[in-house]
């Protein structure tokens, strides 16, 4: 699990493992007050973006 604090972000080739075992990510949303933003997943040319 890869822990962020605010104003950080995910920069591949620094925070991906490279486990063959690792086949997916869960993405946890908690009710809070926020403006902006949405999460974009893409998966072999496909792309589908989620607001919280």
């Amino acid at each position: 699990m890869l822990l962020y604090e605010t104003g950080q972000f995910f920069v591949a080739h620094q925070d991906s493992d490279k486990d063959d075992a690792m086949v997916a990510t869960l993405v946890v949303t908690l009710p809070s007050a926020h403006t902006g933003g949405e999460l974009v997943v893409e998966h072999q040319g496909q792309s589908k973006k989620y607001r919280g």
